[in-house]
């Protein structure tokens, strides 16, 4: 996150996922992903970044977000596209998200402590009632998740995360009109 640039990092965790794969299997568990990522991407702007971090972990990175409650309303948005019923092989499955939200440069600018403070912030939102969506807050630095630590943050400490930039090229052309930056986990 650059100095002029103000956005947000949305933590996604998602609750009663394991409920899917334990009860139809992993292959449908891939399939309801797939369709929880492609309602995030609905539901965030062209430039914003939805990627999965981990099982059931996706984290988003809205770009431009001035004001708090511009993230706060995309929060809803998510919490909302994900309540309604995901149907696969004729069943329906209900899966709701717990958000924890943290915005930049204002609680951090290095990656480390962005993912940090969305995961403390998701854990206050899990504690207050699943599917909702809580803001960090510097407070909250000072309590420890109930896990002491998520995959995420084992995973930063343990600098299990790569950071590749793949070329996007014009159909038309070929010419190189951009650049898009993947986080890999390597577990």
């Amino acid at each position: 996150a650059n100095g002029s640039q103000r956005g947000a990092l949305l933590y996604v965790d998602l609750d009663h996922f394991k409920k899917v794969n334990d009860s139809v299997g992993h292959l449908a568990g891939d399939q309801l992903l797939t369709i929880v990522a492609q309602r995030l991407r609905s539901c965030v702007k062209e430039g914003d970044t939805v990627a999965r971090v981990g099982g059931d972990e996706f984290t988003v990175i809205l770009r431009n977000v001035v004001a708090p409650e511009a993230a706060q309303d995309i929060a809803a948005r998510i919490i909302d596209s994900l309540q309604r019923p995901v149907n696969i092989a004729g069943r329906d499955h209900f899966v709701h998200a717990s958000i924890g939200i943290t915005l930049f440069p204002d609680d951090g600018n290095s990656i480390e402590d962005l993912m940090r403070n969305a995961d403390l912030a998701m854990y206050h939102a899990k504690n207050g009632g699943r599917a909702r969506a809580a803001f960090f807050d510097s407070k909250l630095a000072h309590t420890q998740s109930p896990s002491a630590e998520t995959g995420l943050v084992r995973a930063l400490r343990r600098r299990e995360f790569s950071l590749h930039y793949q070329p996007q090229y014009a159909l038309k052309d070929g010419s190189l009109v951009g650049l898009e930056a993947l986080l890999r986990w390597q577990t």
